[in-house]
């Protein structure tokens, strides 16, 4: 069944959301859960912009694994250049062919160094 929202999403996306409320118990009675997703997303696109702004002015940059499972952010790098952190991610996803996107569960980014991410220990 098709879902409108306020936001745009990639199919990516749509096809999490639609994984993850197809495969509920309660199917497409989760219009709240629905709503939610949707401001959860607002808010990360908010803060995808910030990074890249934050990116603009960074000259080094560190690659971080997202772990799905404990919600945290590892560094896999120190502080390195953007052509290097670029290598590092490359290697992490195998070219980028995995573990690049938050539907992965598990995956990879690269961040201005002096980024401090909210959920993090």
């Amino acid at each position: 069944m098709a879902r409108k929202f306020p936001l745009e999403f990639t199919a990516d996306q749509w096809a999490a959301v639609h994984a993850v409320l197809d495969a509920s118990p309660f199917g497409v009675s989760l219009l709240e859960e629905d709503a939610r997703l949707v401001e959860v997303h607002a808010k990360i696109a908010a803060q995808l912009d910030r990074l890249k702004e934050l990116e603009a002015k960074s000259k080094l940059f560190v690659v971080r694994h997202y772990d799905g499972f404990d919600h945290d952010w590892i560094d896999v790098s120190k502080a390195v250049t953007k052509e290097e952190a670029d290598r590092i991610l490359s290697e992490k996803t195998d070219g980028g062919t995995r573990n690049t996107k938050y539907a992965d569960i598990d995956y990879y980014s690269i961040f201005p160094a002096d980024t401090r991410m909210l959920h993090s220990g």
